[in-house]
């Protein structure tokens, strides 16, 4: 089986390897492939986060004539209860087969929200706030703000095997 990621991410890619492995039985080959969004760095709405992750599984897995395509594609979300982050992640299969999964969703702190109101990407933001280099290429904001109990790649982990989930159960989705 041939998945193509649209995205080299670390996290992106483990997560994707991982929830594959979960879920099929069969030898699966990852595959990435950088591919344009089409959406803003930073996505800040459901809609233009999920149009993202769309995006980017389609043309991953156009480009890499694979039998599913993932994307995924992180974005902030305004709420009644302050403004949140998580990823939607969409699975395309034969057929135009779609499944569609979230990470989970967590609140942003007012800290983070100050930064990025200057208009740097939460990856920017969250080495700014810890100190550290490319964290998004490890843990995330998850591993930050949950002091090290939840990754970002456990998160995506969790919301690709979501989207998997009308390719596992086919008798539900008719």
């Amino acid at each position: 089986m041939r998945v193509a990621l649209g995205s080299t991410s670390p996290p992106k890619i483990k997560a994707v390897k991982a929830a594959f492995k979960k879920a099929f039985s069969e030898p699966v080959e990852v595959v990435t492939v950088k591919v344009p969004s089409g959406v803003s760095d930073q996505p800040s709405t459901d809609k233009e986060t999920y149009q993202g992750a769309f995006n980017r599984a389609t043309n991953a897995r156009k480009e890499a004539k694979a039998d599913f395509g993932v994307g995924i594609e992180g974005g902030i979300h305004k709420h009644d209860h302050g403004v949140f982050s998580n990823a939607w992640i969409v699975v395309l299969g034969e057929n135009e087969k779609i499944g569609i999964g979230t990470s989970a969703r967590f609140q942003l702190p007012p800290k983070v929200l100050r930064l990025m109101e200057r208009g740097d990407e939460m990856g920017v933001v969250m080495d700014k706030v810890a100190g550290t280099k490319n964290i998004k290429l490890r843990g995330g904001a998850y591993s930050v703000l949950s002091d090290g109990k939840l990754s970002r790649w456990e998160a995506y982990e969790q919301g690709v095997l979501s989207a998997l989930m009308p390719f596992l159960t086919l008798e539900y989705w008719d």
